[in-house]
């Protein structure tokens, strides 16, 4: 699992950059959605700030599994949008999604492979054990 998780950690973190500066800079060219997939991605853009947040979090999160600092927290800041990308192409453009499911995929890895880290998440606690 440690070399899965070595290589879709690369690779995942090479696509978030490339796709997350693409945000902003434009190129990589892409044809708009059509039909509802478009309305849906035009409300998200005229919101004027919805897309600016995502690319930063997909950046900063590349950024991080490439350089193997706080990887885990990377996995859990980006898992919400992996989430988000794999539904809109399953829901709104089956047709497109290859690169969606790869990056979900990638990304569930990522979240198993940190999943020391959060272990003590899930942990029940009872009333007992907090303090006031």
């Amino acid at each position: 699992m440690s070399k899965v998780a070595l290589i879709t950690r690369y690779i995942l973190g090479v696509l978030l950059v490339i796709f997350g500066l693409n945000g902003f800079f434009n190129f990589i060219p892409m044809d708009a959605p059509t039909g509802v997939a478009g309305e849906f991605m035009m409300g998200l853009f005229k919101s004027g700030y919805v897309f600016p947040v995502i690319k930063l979090i997909e950046i900063a999160t590349g950024v991080a599994f490439l350089t193997n600092r706080f990887t885990a927290l990377a996995s859990i800041v980006f898992m919400p949008i992996a989430i988000n990308i794999l539904l809109y192409h399953a829901v709104l453009e089956p047709a497109s999604g290859l690169i969606a499911y790869v990056v979900f995929v990638f990304a569930l890895i990522q979240l198993i492979a940190h999943k020391a880290y959060y272990m003590p998440l899930l942990k029940p606690k009872t009333h007992a054990t907090y303090n006031s």
